[in-house]
């Protein structure tokens, strides 16, 4: 937990709340929520993303990528978090429906990938 909160704290020092889909998320499957996601973009249009299991038990993993009007498409940071190499496309709608999709993930040495590709996951802001 202290390496997750150190990363959150060192990805966020790079990073400015800079638009209005700035946030907190759960990532939700038929109304389940599967995890939680932190999102937030500098204003050269970076963004970043941690996504945290809501079990303890569970690690965590930060993305990375860029925003082109309402898609930003994010890939696993290596080396922080979880091994898996996860790509993943967060489309952002004005209504608050935003989604993620899972294009592609390649289980790590020392963790699987826990969704399969193709996997559309409905984002709910909660803060």
């Amino acid at each position: 937990m202290k390496k997750f909160v150190f990363a959150l704290f060192f990805l966020l020092s790079f990073n400015v709340a800079a638009n209005s889909y700035d946030g907190i998320y759960t990532a939700n499957i038929n109304n389940l929520t599967v995890e939680f996601v932190s999102i937030h973009e500098n204003p050269n249009g970076t963004v970043i993303a941690v996504v945290v299991d809501p079990n303890p038990e569970n690690s965590w993993i930060a993305l990375s990528g860029t925003r082109n009007g309402q898609t930003a498409v994010l890939e696993s940071v290596v080396g922080v978090g979880v091994d898996v190499i996860i790509n993943v496309t967060v489309n952002f709608s004005d209504s608050g429906n935003h989604t993620a999709l899972i294009n592609s993930c390649i289980d790590g040495v020392f963790y699987t990938c826990k969704f399969p590709s193709g996997l559309l996951l409905n984002l709910s802001r909660i803060f």
